[in-house]
């Protein structure tokens, strides 16, 4: 019965984290993004991002998330993300001018327009493939509500006052007596 009590608990402080922790990023970006007007949200100079096409195939995918870091200098074969047009765009630089990059995907024959020093965002630090699915799913609102649903679930249903509800040992042994009594009249 403990080690249920105990397991119980940690689904339960896991699903509260994860609750507490995406509450936390979905205000963060509201504030960056609505509050504060910016056109990506940064964490202590780094950004991330979802890679939505295969322009960069297969260095990177479709649903890989990045994580980008802001630097002044960027080398040839470097991979940065840059804004244009109000889209952001993340290829490699295989040209480095004094005002301007040259950037083309790996999957792509042609090379993008100039790049502006100063519309580049940042350098891919970090790749983590195929977490665009999970950040899709953590930050969707029909997945918080379940999520709130099972922490008051295993919360009420399972728990008194901090203790896993016991069941009636000895009303389980009286109740097994009396239908395996019947059963035997029954023969």
């Amino acid at each position: 019965m403990l080690k249920v009590n105990t397991m119980l608990k940690v689904v339960e402080n896991i699903l509260m984290v994860i609750f507490v922790v995406t509450i936390f990023i979905v205000a963060y970006n509201f504030l960056q993004l609505k509050l504060l007007n910016k056109d990506y949200v940064s964490f202590f100079g780094y950004s991330f991002f979802e890679v939505i096409s295969d322009s960069m195939a297969p260095t990177l995918t479709k649903q890989d998330v990045i994580i980008i870091k802001k630097n002044d200098n960027y080398i040839k074969d470097s991979i940065i993300t840059y804004k244009a047009n109000n889209a952001f765009v993340t290829h490699r630089v295989i040209e480095v001018n004094s005002n301007f990059y040259l950037t083309r995907g790996d999957a792509n024959n042609a090379t993008d327009v100039p790049v502006l020093k100063e519309d580049v965002v940042g350098e891919v630090v970090i790749t983590l493939k195929g977490l665009g699915i999970w950040r899709n799913i953590l930050l969707d609102p029909q997945f918080l509500i379940v999520l709130i649903i099972l922490v008051v679930i295993i919360n009420s249903y399972f728990f008194k006052d901090g203790t896993l509800k016991e069941y009636n040992k000895n009303k389980f042994k009286k109740d097994f007596k009396t239908s395996h009594k019947k059963i035997i009249e029954e023969l």
